[in-house]
């Protein structure tokens, strides 16, 4: 929510204001109110708002001078200036101070209201997002360096002087929250700081979000910061250059969540582990390779062991979390291209906030692949042997007869009979098997709705899709989906 401030000294009109509108429908909250600008420079000090709403003529202290005092502290709240007609030099004034805009009070209505807020969130989330865009490739180039050796330390150096910050301490917070929303302002609620003393940035990979908090000030050990239900991981008031150890010392709390563990039951030391793919894999790839051989193999009870095998030893060397969904998503697409398929959702293991569901994660993939797995048949027939490969690797594609035909160089009429006589279905009833298996893999795997789905796979049509679907399957998609789900 974004924290907004009344400033009105007309009792009426500041209770109209807060009750026409219901602000958390608009992703605001009413957090204090003045009738001066005194008073609500006071309120702005004590409250750090994201928006001020006030009138600019106010005893006391006015709306201009509200504004520019509260720019001169270095406050870079939003300001909306309410006016009346004959003030328009006023606003003038306040647009040069940096006010965003203002409303005329005398006609004033719940739609201008409405249409003002929602073009002031906009400009929030529009600001905060490209304040994060500043430094996110920076964050990114470090993630790359924070479970290896890092045999070019001033690469690291380099990349943590590019994160432009003027405060002298960093605290890391690593937020473990899957693909569920996660708002790195909850973690602020109810902490009073003036923003010349402090800058947040936020980076958001693998289910985790971790916070950079820079500060001119230590924060102090009993600071109380919560995420609700998310488990959190906290190093406060290092050296702010120390990006990079930092950064690993928040994360490897967070392997304490992902192994079960409270974060008071520390973690043995872990090796240096190198993401799998660089060369320095921490699994032992005898064990994969039984697994991926047990899977061509379709043997569902071995492959279920040798993943368990790789399991244990992963939790028994607490391999970090990241490098632990690397492997699954590795292992899983290692699989799957076995049987000629790629991994319809791999964001997916964003969800995923454990060691052990992650597991029945990769069973489940694995175990959906081989249920729905496309036989490419073969014939003894070389021409119809290419057709078939054609359709298993071109279904999604308009396809006919007539172009097969031409595509293996014989007669339409003879291909028609030939292949029946070969395959024991005509060529569509053939293509129609393939493409509705693929859907079946779709309709598992993924949330695409079924018209998307009958694209993907080649149907035009959403109804034929439906239709041929349930013919094949004597199932709806719908009812497919929900009943394999």
């Amino acid at each position: 929510m974004w924290k907004v401030i009344i400033v009105e000294d007309e009792v009426f009109v500041r209770e109209s204001i807060r009750e026409i509108i219901r602000w958390e429908d608009l992703g605001f909250e009413v957090v204090g109110e003045a009738g001066n600008g005194q008073d609500a420079l006071a309120l702005i000090e004590q409250l750090i708002p994201d928006l001020v709403l006030t009138d600019i003529d106010m005893p006391i202290v006015d709306g201009i001078e509200l504004l520019k005092q509260a720019r001169d502290k270095g406050y870079e709240c939003r300001f909306i200036m309410l006016t009346c007609m004959d003030e328009f030099d006023y606003v003038r004034q306040a647009m040069e101070y940096g006010a965003s805009n203002y409303i005329l009070k005398l006609s004033m209505s719940v739609q201008t209201l409405r249409d003002t807020l929602v073009k002031a969130s906009r400009e929030l989330s529009s600001n905060s997002i490209a304040g994060a865009a500043l430094t996110k490739n920076s964050y990114e180039s470090l993630w790359n360096y924070v479970y290896e050796d890092i045999n070019h330390p001033e690469v690291a150096e380099f990349i943590e002087k590019s994160i432009n910050v003027y405060h002298n301490h960093l605290s890391v917070f690593a937020v473990l929250h899957g693909r569920t929303s996660f708002n790195p302002r909850q973690l602020l609620d109810g902490w009073r700081w003036n923003s010349k003393e402090y800058t947040m940035h936020a980076y958001q990979r693998m289910g985790q979000t971790s916070l950079f908090i820079y500060t001119s000030f230590k924060i102090p050990e009993l600071t109380t910061y919560h995420t609700n239900e998310f488990p959190i991981s906290a190093i406060l008031n290092k050296p702010s250059g120390l990006v990079l150890a930092t950064w690993r010392e928040a994360l490897k709390g967070l392997d304490c969540y992902w192994y079960g563990r409270s974060l008071q039951s520390q973690l043995p030391e872990t090796k240096q582990f190198v993401v799998p793919g660089g060369g320095g894999d921490v699994l032992s790839w005898g064990v994969e390779k039984r697994m991926m051989q047990a899977f061509e193999l379709e043997d569902v009870s071995a492959c279920k062991e040798a993943i368990d095998i790789i399991w244990m030893d992963m939790q028994s060397n607490k391999v970090p979390m990241p490098i632990v969904k690397n492997s699954a998503s590795r292992m899983v697409s290692n699989c799957l291209r076995i049987i000629n398929r790629s991994v319809a959702h791999p964001d997916q293991l964003e969800d995923v906030v454990d060691h052990e569901t992650l597991k029945i994660w990769v069973l489940n993939e694995l175990e959906s692949a081989l249920s729905t797995k496309v036989e490419v048949l073969e014939s003894d027939h070389p021409e119809i042997n290419k057709i078939l490969q054609y359709i298993n690797q071109n279904y999604s594609k308009d396809i006919t007869v007539k172009q097969m035909a031409e595509y293996a160089s014989i007669g339409e009429s003879y291909l028609s009979g030939l292949f029946k006589k070969k395959i024991g279905h005509n060529l569509i009833h053939y293509l129609h098997t393939v493409r509705i298996k693929h859907a079946q893999q779709y309709l598992i795997q993924s949330d695409f709705s079924i018209n998307v789905i009958g694209g993907k796979v080649g149907f035009v049509n959403d109804n034929y899709f439906i239709k041929i679907f349930k013919r094949i399957t004597n199932l709806t998609p719908s009812e497919y989906r929900k009943q394999a789900r």
